[in-house]
């Protein structure tokens, strides 16, 4: 994955909300599988966050990181634990199933994704 992750922010996230992105690295694997764990992301972030804009960094620590995060609402500390969790239920009375299918799709390409504990919510994914 290189560029396309421009167009994936480009169809997903809506104009009114500021985004910006790192120099991204070109990944191997799955277009398809990669697309959806961002547009899931980034999918979620717009529906639940009540945000303005969203950042994709990159942080080259032992591996390739991405930090995927947004200035909306905080998911609530006791919520934090069972985000990954199928059928989580939302703040609109829906269930939640894209962060699960991140997770999925992240960790069957041998990969993990966290939700950090920080000023505003971020994703990490952890690429070895």
């Amino acid at each position: 994955m290189n560029n396309s992750n421009q167009g994936v922010a480009t169809t997903t996230i809506p104009g009114n909300i500021i985004f910006e992105q790192d120099e991204l690295p070109t990944i191997l694997g799955d277009k398809e599988k990669l697309t959806q764990i961002f547009q899931n992301i980034f999918e979620n972030s717009e529906m639940h966050g009540e945000l303005a804009k969203i950042a994709w960094r990159l942080d080259l620590e032992k591996s390739i990181v991405f930090l995927i995060n947004n200035d909306g609402k905080l998911i609530p500390p006791e919520q934090r634990p069972n985000i990954f969790n199928r059928g989580f239920p939302t703040k609109k009375g829906g269930r939640d199933l894209g962060s699960p299918i991140v997770q999925k799709l992240v960790e069957a390409s041998g990969w993990t994704v966290n939700l950090e504990d920080l000023q505003e919510t971020t994703f990490r994914i952890d690429i070895p």
